[in-house]
């Protein structure tokens, strides 16, 4: 299904066939024109499948019709992960189970789609976050390898791939990835999880190297995180993560202040069960 609030209430639209089991690993982005396009995997045939609204009147319902990404061989789509170019091509990064590697699918007009392996080394590729550097306009990957049990960046460079491990020499990090460019220097930032220490993670690139530093290191937390930056206000990246107690799971957002505000400070904002909110203070400035 695809959901839209309107201003006042959701309209839920049905997207792909309720006879067969589709519609895992979801990911949604807007195009260039502010109209949307979805990624998903379709478990039934084990392949990656896609839509984007056609005609601009912010719908998936008809004319605009789910179509098979080609070239895929069966268990690819896993984790699959869009954004969309300059150019308003979609791109997608995904996971291809059998052999264990990081794949990414553009969709070219005129010639349709094409699926490359960016990466085969290990297996590797679990948890792709996708994104386009706003500096050059090309495709960015953050990705978990599961042998090395580190964190991964594929960075397209206009004629190959550009990959290096980020984190990982000592403990098991790297999990659930999300990156995104900061707009106020276009560099790279990702916050992921540190499963050795439970901890949530933020590396970023200030413009020479990768830098990586603990955002959140009391409890078990950090699960699932999603970065973003405030291209309107701060500036700042914000993050909101999971947190497992035992008894409640706890949904945290972590903002970085201001220099002119005293660190560290963040604030819990979304709990899951019947849970108070409280005040967190987990957050350093970069």
């Amino acid at each position: 299904n695809y959901a839209l609030f309107n201003g006042a209430t959701w309209d839920v639209e049905f997207i792909d066939s309720p006879s067969q089991t589709e519609g895992t690993f979801t990911s949604i982005a807007f195009d260039i024109l502010g109209q949307p396009g979805i990624a998903y995997r379709d478990e039934t045939s084990t392949t990656l499948k896609f839509i984007r609204d056609t005609n601009g009147d912010l719908s998936l319902d008809l004319p605009d019709m789910p179509v098979y990404v080609e070239g895929l061989s069966s268990n690819e789509g896993t984790h699959a992960t869009l954004t969309f170019d300059q150019f308003n091509r979609p791109l997608i990064a995904h996971y291809d189970v059998v052999n264990g590697n990081l794949r990414y699918s553009i969709e070219e007009t005129g010639t349709g789609w094409s699926t490359t392996t960016v990466d085969s080394t290990n297996n590797t590729g679990l948890y792709p976050s996708i994104d386009v550097d706003p500096d050059t306009g090309f495709p960015a990957i953050a990705y978990y390898d599961s042998d090395a049990t580190s964190l991964r960046f594929a960075q397209w460079n206009g004629s190959i791939w550009d990959k290096t491990t980020i984190d990982g020499a000592v403990d098991d990090v790297g999990l659930y990835p999300s990156l995104a460019f900061d707009p106020g220097d276009g560099n790279p930032a990702i916050a992921y999880f540190d499963d050795t220490n439970k901890d949530l993670k933020l590396a970023w690139h200030d413009g020479a190297s990768w830098q990586t530093q603990t955002v959140d290191g009391i409890g078990d937390v950090g699960y699932t995180p999603s970065l973003a930056f405030n291209d309107f206000g701060t500036g700042f990246p914000s993050i909101v993560y999971l947190e497992e107690t035992g008894t409640f799971d706890t949904v945290y957002f972590i903002d970085d202040p201001p220099s002119a505000v005293p660190e560290p400070t963040a604030v819990a904002i979304l709990i899951l069960g019947s849970v108070l909110l409280t005040r967190r203070q987990a957050c350093h400035r970069l």
